[in-house]
């Protein structure tokens, strides 16, 4: 590199990290979704300090259909009306609180099961909550007529179960509802509504529940056929309590396909192994049951979150910039924040925003180190 610009080159840096520290404080404002750019290293802090379940969560519960489920049925989707009809009416006669259906009902079957499952829907006195896709969903003219046609035979409310996956695949929020859709109020909303807790479908983070110490989930969890008189999964969850512990509580019925509706979330864990959809929307009735929230920062607090990071980094920078730049480089800088991120989040259930800080982190202690090279070559010209 020539000397001329050898010699520019800090005070282009430093102009350079000034502008996008500038860039940074606008982003709140004029790019609200990047205060939400979780870093994935962000997960661990979710996973490693989210509350954690005593047992088997007290209010909800979750019913799974599966292959296994479906072995003596001649089809896998969609599931069998005629079963859902079935476990509906057992949830029914359990005393389940509320019910809520973790499918979308877009495509006509066996007529006769069809009715069926409306008949259950219509006649059972559990409150039923049913799942919808809405505009958001890839669906045809057709099947949402037929989709309509369902929930206003069925004549129970329905959700959208559209969930919100971020870039990389990961399920860390609520989603909330499409603009100007029929479908205002989610699943979940709707379900923990049911359940008796005042609660809208407002797009939030997940304030994830982790499975008590050897558990596979905070959740009671039984398979669909555990429900079905006259098979050996329902003797052998009679004689354990579990039919009878489903009393009182919000269950939700949904799918556990190998290859259908799965999902990865900060809980999953390394390799992010995904799981179905169903224990998401369970998660989030049970944070609304609970009154379990996780804050955010508003747009002027990032702003003077993001101020306070620059300056202790170019302070940093200036101080240690120079001679030790690993002090103050990707590596500290991630190691801190990820400690701080941790802190709050543990001590306040708030969220920061780990990506934007970080990036204020390594501006700031650029602009820091250039200014105090700058500073140095000025010295050594006198």
């Amino acid at each position: 590199m020539p000397s001329f610009l050898m010699r520019r080159l800090p005070a282009l840096m430093l102009a350079g990290s000034v502008c996008g520290l500038l860039a940074l404080l606008l982003a709140p404002g004029w790019a609200p979704f990047l205060m939400r750019f979780e870093h994935q290293t962000a997960d661990w802090r979710t996973k490693a300090f989210s509350d954690v379940a005593s047992d088997a969560h007290p209010s909800v519960a979750v019913v799974l259909v599966s292959e296994t489920t479906l072995e003596g049925y001649p089809y896998l989707l969609p599931p069998d009306r005629g079963l859902i009809a079935k476990i509906v009416r057992a949830l029914d006669a359990v005393g389940a609180k509320s019910v809520g259906l973790d499918f979308y009902f877009s495509r006509r079957t066996e007529p006769e099961k069809d009715d069926a499952l409306k008949a259950a829907l219509r006649d059972v006195g559990t409150k039923v909550v049913l799942g919808a896709l809405d505009e958001r969903g890839r669906l045809s003219e057709g099947q949402r007529a037929i989709q309509d046609e369902f929930i206003r035979e069925a004549n129970r409310p329905a959700g959208y179960i559209n969930l919100r996956t971020e870039p990389d695949g990961i399920v860390r929020f609520r989603a909330g509802p499409a603009e100007g859709s029929r479908f205002s109020s989610s699943f979940a909303a709707l379900l923990a509504a049911a359940a008796g807790t005042d609660s809208t479908g407002i797009e939030a983070p997940i304030a994830w529940l982790k499975a008590p110490a050897g558990g596979q989930s905070p959740f009671l969890t039984l398979a669909a056929e555990a429900l079905i008189d006259g098979t050996a999964a329902h003797e052998e969850a009679v004689k354990r309590g579990d039919v009878q512990r489903l009393k009182g509580k919000a269950v939700l019925i949904g799918g556990d396909f190998a290859y259908l509706d799965r999902h990865a979330t900060p809980m999953s864990g390394k390799g992010k192994e995904a799981g179905p959809g169903v224990f998401v929307h369970a998660q989030d009735v049970a944070q609304r049951i609970d009154g379990r929230t996780l804050h955010e920062l508003g747009t002027s607090q990032v702003s003077q979150l993001i101020v306070g990071v620059a300056v202790i980094a170019a302070l940093l920078g200036w101080l240690f910039g120079v001679r030790h730049a690993s002090l103050v480089g990707w590596t500290a800088a991630t190691g801190v924040l990820i400690a701080a991120d941790a802190l709050v989040f543990a001590g306040l259930r708030t969220i920061l925003p780990f990506s934007l800080l970080l990036v204020a982190w390594f501006l700031g202690a650029t602009a820091g180190r250039m200014a105090h090279i700058l500073v140095m070559q000025r010295q050594s010209a006198l």
